[in-house]
């Protein structure tokens, strides 16, 4: 299953793409890392291998799998998912 884009907003995905490719100052990554809450990154397993896996461990960010599931989680593996986030929230 693919990106849901019929479901977003024309406005929303251009700024999206806009911004990734123009990048940002703070970058994401900073101001994720310079959060004092402790932190969980979620991976969909058939995005993996992914160079951010092992950068985000070194940061103290706790990274999980979801497993048969990409980029759309949400929808591949739902079930995994919100188990994830509970557990991510009760940490």
């Amino acid at each position: 299953m693919g990106c849901r884009l019929e479901s977003s907003s024309p406005q929303g995905i251009y700024r999206n793409a806009k911004s990734l490719i123009e990048g940002r100052t703070p970058s994401w990554r900073e101001v994720y890392y310079g959060f004092t809450a402790p932190k969980t990154y979620v991976f969909g397993e058939f995005t993996l291998p992914d160079p951010d896996y092992d950068e985000l461990a070194k940061h103290g960010v706790k990274v999980e799998t979801i497993s048969n599931a990409g980029h759309s989680m949400a929808w591949e593996n739902p079930q995994q998912l919100a188990s994830v986030i509970k557990r991510s929230i009760e940490s």
